[in-house]
């Protein structure tokens, strides 16, 4: 064992490609696969592992929101893309409907300015329980909450006690002046990394690249380059959490949402699925 062991840097055989694709993620930010081979020197499939195994890792835990805190939801499409053997794609777009239903993916955010946190928590409409889950450890009796009159945001705040000041979402902004512009703002830039930059991501992994970006925004001001690393060889589940991805992803599926569950990816590892009480 050293300092690498069970981190994203277990069993990378190309040490300072590795390194230099990390240091381009983390100073130029997401960029489409087929860039990194360019530059980097490696495979499509070296590159999306590599990219993987450095944002999973990015979760912060200890985030707290003491002072006015901006929440909502962000809204993804559900995607299945690169998973083998479905016979969809046309079809789904057909299907798809406007406003909030079961192939929306919701990002729970919330932002107070100098620090965000992101939390893929349901496919399909958010209720208090998942906000509990998400935020429930992260708000003090202090924190001022500001989002949308979502009923399952009051309930949330009523039932833990929180000041919680609220306005009708066509409105964009309280009596009082307060506002979500700010996690607006975030939003916007969140999709267009999601839809445009990367052509739309798969449910599968959209966790890792709300890590990404929240890490980003929170730390924009700082030497984020230099904080990723720390980060990522502190997290001792990062090679689990990589390996383990299919079945985070499932258990998602079935606990989170009313989709089905299908066409499981063939990929596994020794190690895959030793630990799966901490996915």
């Amino acid at each position: 064992f050293g300092d690498y062991s069970n981190t994203a840097f277990s069993n990378i055989k190309k040490i300072d490609k590795f390194l230099l694709f990390k240091n381009i993620l983390f100073t130029e930010g997401i960029m489409p696969l087929q860039t990194f081979c360019k530059r980097v020197g490696i495979s499509i499939q070296t590159s999306f592992d590599w990219r993987h195994k450095l944002i999973a890792s990015l979760k912060d835990s200890d985030i707290q929101f003491i002072s006015e805190t901006q929440l909502d939801d962000i809204w993804v499409s559900y995607s299945q893309k690169r998973r083998k053997g479905l016979k969809y794609s046309k079809e789904r777009k057909k299907k798809k409907k406007s406003g909030d239903n079961n192939y929306q993916v919701k990002v729970l955010t919330a932002t107070d300015k100098s620090q965000t946190t992101m939390d893929v928590v349901k496919i399909g409409r958010i209720t208090k329980s998942d906000i509990q889950l998400a935020l429930g450890d992260k708000l003090s009796p202090e924190t001022k909450l500001v989002s949308d009159s979502h009923p399952s945001i009051i309930g949330f705040a009523k039932e833990n006690d929180i000041k919680h000041v609220c306005f009708k979402a066509k409105d964009h902004i309280a009596e009082t002046g307060e506002n979500v512009q700010h996690l607006n703002g975030q939003a916007s830039r969140f999709k267009t990394m999601i839809n445009q930059t990367l052509k739309g991501v798969s449910t599968k992994h959209l966790q890792n690249y709300a890590n990404f970006f929240s890490f980003m925004e929170t730390n924009k001001a700082k030497d984020a380059n230099k904080l990723a690393t720390l980060t990522i060889l502190k997290d001792k589940e990062g090679w689990n959490k990589f390996t383990n991805a299919e079945a985070r992803y499932e258990k998602f599926i079935k606990e989170c949402s009313v989709r089905t569950y299908r066409c499981p990816t063939l990929r596994a590892w020794k190690a895959n699925n030793w630990n799966l009480q901490n996915i």
